[in-house]
């Protein structure tokens, strides 16, 4: 099923040159657009009160760090890498599970929905493109992409929202 829904998205990109060249486009640039959205969020929590800026700080760093910890331990190999197949952007071949680009965008998105909801779902919908966009470039199963987000999604809800 993973893999048949990855060829699925995967062929879409690679054989379709518009869809491909969006793909790669979202896949290689929001990583760029959430650091800044982050950076405005920890300026904007700077001015509010300090458990806000706390929060902000500590939860997406929280998120990333047990990310990593279960990238190491799942050891997972990238399509490219696993299936012989060519991917649609450059990438080193480390880890595949879960996507850190799919865990950070979505904390950030979950980060924001704590103090601006409208911008906070316009993100999310974003971090769902950005998810999709590293599958259908080949350096992602479809599982690493929402494994990363419900990771995000957890997270964040009890920590910005529970706790």
């Amino acid at each position: 099923m993973n893999k048949r829904l990855f060829f699925l998205m995967y062929n879409m990109a690679k054989d379709n040159k518009a869809v491909g060249r969006i793909a790669v486009f979202v896949a290689s640039h929001t990583n760029k657009i959430y650091a800044l959205v982050y950076l405005i969020g920890i300026v904007y929590a700077f001015f509010q009160n300090s458990n806000l800026l706390f929060r902000f700080i500590l939860i997406p760093f929280i998120t990333i760090v047990y990310n990593s910890i279960l990238r190491k331990i799942l050891n997972r190999p990238r399509p490219f890498k696993e299936l012989g197949i060519e991917s649609l952007i450059e990438h080193e071949d480390k880890g595949s599970c879960p996507s850190n680009h799919a865990v950070s965008a979505m904390i950030i998105a979950m980060a924001w929905c704590s103090i601006f909801p409208v911008v906070g779902a316009i993100l999310i919908v974003l971090a769902i493109f950005t998810g999709l966009s590293r599958v259908m470039t080949g350096v992602h199963y479809p599982v690493d992409v929402f494994l990363g987000w419900l990771i995000a999604i957890v997270i964040g809800c009890l920590g910005f929202f529970v706790f």
